[in-house]
């Protein structure tokens, strides 16, 4: 259950980026497009170190809010589990843009295969629901630092 709220949560977070990425890649300039995936991306970085660092420190008060029986350090996880979910809405919506569908793709698929490796793992070692947040967390971080580094050698990074 918590790992389908960071994943849903993250999904509407990271929207308004995408949107706007979206609606900038068809119109303008090469140079246009460049400059506001620049910016999307360091706006999509701020917000994700924000709610990560919101969800971190303040996410455990909330626990009598929640709809399920969760440890600090599961709602820590949560915490950036999510906050990876609405980054890697922005990074994605500039690959589509840039009809980079393989890539695309490849990365989509290639984060639910290793999210789903490592739960597999730490279950099996009797890790539970820390096991199911890591997985997600250490998935979505690997992914992250990858498409990152791909695109700030291609686009750079500025904050709008």
């Amino acid at each position: 259950m918590l790992v389908i709220i960071a994943e849903f949560g993250g999904l509407l977070a990271g929207g308004g980026l995408s949107a706007t990425v979206f609606r900038w890649a068809a119109s303008g300039s090469d140079a246009d497009r460049a400059r506001v995936g620049s910016e999307a991306l360091g706006a999509a970085v701020f917000l994700a170190a924000l709610i990560a660092a919101f969800g971190v420190l303040f996410l455990p008060n909330l626990r009598g809010l929640l709809p399920v029986e969760a440890s600090t350090t599961e709602l820590q996880l949560l915490a950036v589990s999510f906050a990876l979910a609405a980054f890697l809405e922005t990074p994605f919506a500039l690959m589509r843009t840039e009809g980079r569908v393989g890539t695309f793709t490849v990365c989509s698929i290639l984060r639910l295969v290793v999210q789903i490796s490592l739960m597999a793992v730490l279950l099996q070692a009797g890790w539970g629901v820390m096991g199911a947040l890591l997985a997600s967390a250490l998935a979505s971080l690997a992914l992250s630092v990858a498409v990152v580094t791909d695109l700030i050698s291609r686009i750079g990074i500025s904050l709008p």
